[in-house]
């Protein structure tokens, strides 16, 4: 299994921060946070979770493996903890 969660909050790393010269306006929180950890984020991500052979559409049921996707949530919901 090649799984990785990584965990992320907002407020790391925002020294380092480049600032946004985009044409577009720059993306501002919506709403209050709330939880226990309000603002923190977990990505996932496992290769296994989806096996597309190109043919037809990756999103399709038959091509996800359920199992290794609750793992990565399983995963995903530890890390914040």
């Amino acid at each position: 299994m090649t799984m990785k969660a990584r965990f992320s909050h907002p407020w790391v790393g925002q020294a380092s921060r480049q600032a946004y010269d985009g044409v577009y306006p720059q993306h501002e929180p919506y709403g209050t946070g709330i939880g226990t950890m309000p603002g923190r984020v977990v990505w996932a991500h496992d290769p296994d979770s989806v096996n597309w052979n190109g043919e037809g559409y990756w999103w399709q049921l038959d091509n996800f493996d359920e199992a290794v996707i609750q793992r990565m949530v399983d995963a995903s919901i530890a890390a914040l903890g």
